[in-house]
Parts: C-alpha cells; sequence; structure tokens
C-alpha cells in the first residue's frame, strides 16, 4: 500500500498520521531536547517537526531514501529554522532568567502615562509590536 492511500499525492488518513507519529516521535523529541534544554521547548518543537512532516509529505519521494530518515531531515532543519528565528527576535524562554534584572518591579506598582506607553511600544523592534 502506498504511504498515501490510492493516490500519491493526497494527505495520509489520520490514523496514518499517528501511526507515523508513533513510530519516529522519540527519535524526533531526542533530537529536540539535543538542540534544548527546555523539555517543555523540545515538546514544542517536537509537535512542530510533526506538522511539518504532515505538511511536506507529499514531497517524500521513496526513490531518493528511506522515509524515516527523510522524517529526520525535515525535522531537524526545521527546528533549526525555529531556533534560528527565535534567536533573530530576541525571544526569551522560561528557563533562560538571567534577562531579567534584580529589581523588577510589581506589576501592580507600575503606573505608566498613555502617551510614554505608546512611544515605549514605538521603540520596540518589529518582532514585538
Amino acid at each position: 500500500m502506498n504511504l498515501f492511500g490510492k493516490k500519491r499525492h493526497t494527505v495520509p488518513s489520520k490514523s496514518r498520521q499517528k501511526e507515523l507519529y508513533m513510530e519516529h516521535v522519540e527519535k524526533i523529541y531526542t533530537m529536540c531536547r539535543r538542540y534544548c534544554d527546555c523539555d517543555e521547548r523540545a515538546k514544542d518543537y517536537t509537535q512542530e517537526c510533526f506538522l511539518e512532516v504532515f505538511i511536506n509529505l507529499k514531497k517524500f519521494d521513496p526513490n531518493k531514501g528511506e522515509l524515516a530518515g527523510w522524517i529526520y531531515v525535515v525535522s531537524r532543519n526545521h527546528v533549526l529554522k525555529l531556533i534560528k528565528k527565535e534567536k533573530r527576535l530576541g525571544l526569551y524562554h522560561a528557563d533562560d532568567l538571567s534577562y531579567i534584572p534584580d529589581d523588577v518591579v510589581e506589576e501592580e506598582d507600575v503606573k505608566i502615562e498613555p502617551e510614554r506607553l505608546i512611544a515605549e511600544i514605538q521603540d520596540l523592534p518589529d518582532g514585538y509590536r
């Protein structure tokens, strides 16, 4: 039976997607953990990798190699792309709190004039507005 069912360019059924996920999730998660030290982020990356795999599954050519290798390469490339994007946007994660200064003011103590708030927002980099 063809990976995609009857037609070459159709999306695999939900049961086939689940089968592929269960077959490869441990390896993909392990690879994601090598790129980040946060379990939750690795789980997020793993989920996003499988979305990328399922979206691009129609591009897999069995004449060029094994499905497991293709899934791994697509996933690795996707994780590296996500990490690069996060670094470019300067996003911080819950496991990296070193950027928070020691004298952080509690939320209820902050009173900012609307004009100043608008000016501060406009000073933010593009990815944060």
